[in-house]
């Protein structure tokens, strides 16, 4: 007796660690990056309506939408990994049967949308769009797994970062330099706790704020106005994962499709641009 009632306990209540597997999908990240994506959308028309960044521009509301869809992401892919020692406590495991392999497959749809936008998109521009900067932080990630926390550090780089232009071109209009934070912090989020997470990028937009008022941009505007967000972006991915079945259905519909919603409004808002050029 007293046996099934420790079984029963135990069953109740399980130990919960960073091996047990999450669940497939989690509605209310589908629905944050659903509205990430929507908030691009309404970035990308105010773009081709010649509107720029700066204050009182709808533009400038926007720059949230992409460390929203960063934080998501690395979130995501930190569930494919162990935490980093500092965050592991004192079990003992094994890493390589621990954590998962990359999805390579998610990897090449990735690219894939990269070609697809930037066939018209850099003729435009003469930058390649943020798949781009996505693809090779997913590269990165693969190469240091957990370790890639450490990378929130890289926007201190930005100056000396060559896709922002520091060997003068910008070949990235999202350089990896504010990407690779951005995920980083997802990434921190779920090793270390959002408090831990939301302190760093506190300190991210403090130092970065705190340069502009020496007369020293770290990083100029209007780059900077995407990590200054990157505080709420941790707080809204925080949000997301203490309600996980909060959704609703038309962002969920289009956070579970990012890469095909994000191809097709680029395609139709670059075809609207060009016949009005025309």
């Amino acid at each position: 007796m007293n046996r099934k009632h420790k079984k029963r306990r135990r069953g109740d209540r399980p130990k919960q660690s960073y091996l047990t597997p999450g669940p497939g999908r989690i509605a209310a990240l589908d629905t944050l990056r659903g509205a990430a994506i929507v908030g691009m959308i309404v970035d990308h028309i105010a773009w081709v309506a010649g509107q720029p960044i700066e204050p009182g521009s709808v533009r400038l509301w926007t720059r949230i939408s992409m460390p929203v869809f960063c934080c998501v992401m690395g979130y995501l892919l930190a569930g494919k990994d162990i935490p980093p020692k500092l965050w592991r406590g004192s079990d003992r495991i094994d890493q390589k049967k621990a954590r998962s392999q990359p999805n390579w497959n998610r990897f090449g749809q990735i690219v894939l949308a990269a070609l697809c936008v930037d066939i018209i998109y850099f003729p435009f521009e003469g930058q390649f769009e943020i798949l781009v900067s996505l693809a090779l932080t997913w590269l990165l990630w693969a190469a240091l797994r957990s370790d890639m926390v450490w990378c929130v550090a890289a926007f201190l780089f930005f100056r000396l970062d060559p896709t922002a232009g520091g060997w003068g071109w910008a070949v990235l209009d999202y350089p990896l330099s504010l990407v690779v934070p951005c995920v980083a912090l997802g990434m921190l989020h779920r090793h270390a706790g959002w408090r831990v997470a939301v302190a760093v990028a506190g300190t991210m937009a403090g130092v970065i704020v705190g340069s502009h008022v020496l007369g020293w941009a770290l990083v100029p505007p209007p780059s900077s106005y995407v990590l200054v967000a990157a505080p709420a972006a941790v707080l809204l991915l925080e949000g997301a994962t203490r309600v996980p079945r909060w959704h609703l259905p038309p962002l969920e519909w289009i956070g579970r499709r990012p890469l095909t919603v994000y191809v097709v409004q680029y395609w139709v808002l670059l075809a609207v641009r060009y016949l009005a050029s025309a």
